[in-house]
């Protein structure tokens, strides 16, 4: 348990209270809402990406984990039969 402090506290300090903002009158409103006209959404082109420029790090990058990995599993296998 944390050890109790004996000092005083400060009473903590509030933001000044602030009036309520006037809400409109509840019912209808003055203007009727017009319904929108039905439009169509806007077409979408899917982005032809080329996945080849956008990723071309990658076959180097598992190149180079693939050899550290077959590097430190063959050295734990040879210190395996050193250290017996």
């Amino acid at each position: 348990m944390a050890k109790k402090s004996r000092r005083v506290r400060q009473p903590v300090a509030r933001p000044p209270a602030v009036p309520p903002t006037a809400r409109p009158p509840l019912g209808r409103p003055e203007t009727p809402v017009q319904p929108r006209a039905a439009s169509r959404p806007a077409e979408v082109r899917p982005r032809v990406v080329d996945f080849r420029e956008e990723y071309k790090y990658v076959v180097g990058d598992l190149k180079r984990i693939g050899i550290l990995a077959g590097l430190i599993i063959s050295a734990l296998v040879i210190l395996s039969f050193i250290l017996r």
